[in-house]
């Protein structure tokens, strides 16, 4: 008799991620129908087009130069017994696996096609909390920034109810909670109680994932860049925070300078003379920290042409009316360029202005501004 040869079988170890919860799905569910039942789609092919900024120099920064992005297709994803690990804002699958498309952090470290294991030991021995509900993720790495919160976390809301997902509870990481956050989240009519806000990682039942909203270029030697900010989120925004009255410019608040002097970097350092030069033209200095949302919302609706230093109060130009003036001031070592991005998609017509930085190659330093340069630019906008 003959003996049967078995073939010793190696255990190889599991990869920790998958680049996309498209293709995780299509791994797990062998028929097509199944994974259209859990990934649904929404905003196909929408087309933003970037018009290069305007500003004083020949040439234009690369952040700014015009172009045209096809927007990449928003999703809701459902995953059964995912998980979240709250603390870098990453989702896993039950059996600890990362969806890369929407877990995210800015040193984009989990990008990177790490071979060792350690993460994955490390995330199973986490301790955990399981809900036996629907739980919707909104969790972000920043999520304590204004403009992060706004662009990055509220939309995802709109997406989850063109799912038409009853849902149970919504985790959020924030570290800190912020006013405007309950003040927004009261107004897209999003209880506290709904809200799961806890260090722990946690497992639900059925959770429920929307895509990522602005899409980012990520370099871990970088900054990361922003790369497009899809139309429908601006679109969302203004249908759920922007009152008819709002556009009601009645108001003496025409010309405002948003001022940085409570922020701890990125500072104007000459940010009094500016004022003192810019009250002839009727500008008001404000601040923006101490505002409600809906007030902000109602400041920059009625303003004619706004002049700021780069920074998250800049979100509000979503709120804006069509043909709106913004000049933009910027440290030369960081010039993203969320707000020109906004600009566009909402028909401002936008100007930058590029200073002279207190520290050299630092991103955070305060700088002085030419007011020269300023006043020329304030002509140039047709003031």
């Amino acid at each position: 008799m003959v003996g049967i040869r078995r073939k010793k079988i190696k255990k190889r170890n599991p990869y920790w991620f998958f680049r996309t919860t498209w293709r995780y799905l299509t791994v797990k569910y062998s028929k097509l129908r199944r994974v259209r039942e859990k990934y649904k789609t929404y905003y196909r092919n929408e087309i933003n087009y970037y018009y290069e900024a305007r500003r004083l120099d020949d040439d234009v920064h690369e952040n700014f130069r015009s172009r045209t992005v096809e927007t990449p297709a928003s999703f809701v994803a459902v995953l059964t017994n995912g998980r979240v690990c709250r603390q870098n804002a990453f989702v896993l699958t039950a059996k600890y696996k990362l969806l890369q498309d929407v877990s995210f952090e800015f040193n984009a470290e989990h990008l990177k096609p790490i071979k060792r294991q350690d993460a994955y030991r490390e995330w199973k021995s986490r301790p955990s909390k399981y809900y036996p509900k629907t739980v919707a993720v909104l969790i972000f790495c920043s999520s304590d920034n204004f403009y992060h919160w706004m662009f990055d976390v509220l939309p995802r809301i709109h997406l989850l109810r063109l799912s038409g997902i009853r849902i149970d509870k919504y985790v959020l990481n924030r570290q800190e909670i912020f006013p405007f956050q309950e003040e927004t989240l009261a107004i897209l009519g999003i209880p506290n109680k709904k809200i799961i806000d806890s260090p722990i990682d946690l497992q639900a039942r059925k959770l429920v994932v929307p895509s990522s909203i602005t899409r980012y270029t990520l370099n871990p030697h970088t900054n990361v860049r922003p790369d497009v900010i899809p139309k429908w989120a601006c679109d969302f925004l203004r249908k759920e925070f922007l009152l008819p009255q709002d556009n009601d410019r009645s108001e003496n608040n025409e010309y405002i300078y948003i001022s940085r002097e409570n922020a701890k970097y990125r500072k104007v350092i000459n940010e009094e003379e500016i004022i003192n030069h810019l009250n002839g033209f009727g500008f008001k200095k404000v601040t923006l920290e101490s505002m409600k949302v809906t007030q902000q919302v109602q400041l920059f609706s009625c303003a004619k042409l706004i002049i700021a230093p780069h920074g998250a109060g800049l979100t509000n130009l979503v709120f804006c009316k069509p043909g709106t003036k913004v000049i933009e001031l910027f440290n030369p070592y960081y010039m993203p360029s969320y707000y020109w991005m906004i600009s566009n998609l909402v028909h401002l017509d936008y100007y930058y202005l590029v200073n002279e930085a207190e520290q050299l190659n630092s991103a955070a330093s305060d700088y002085k501004v030419n007011i020269g340069q300023l006043l020329e630019l304030v002509h140039y906008a047709g003031l």
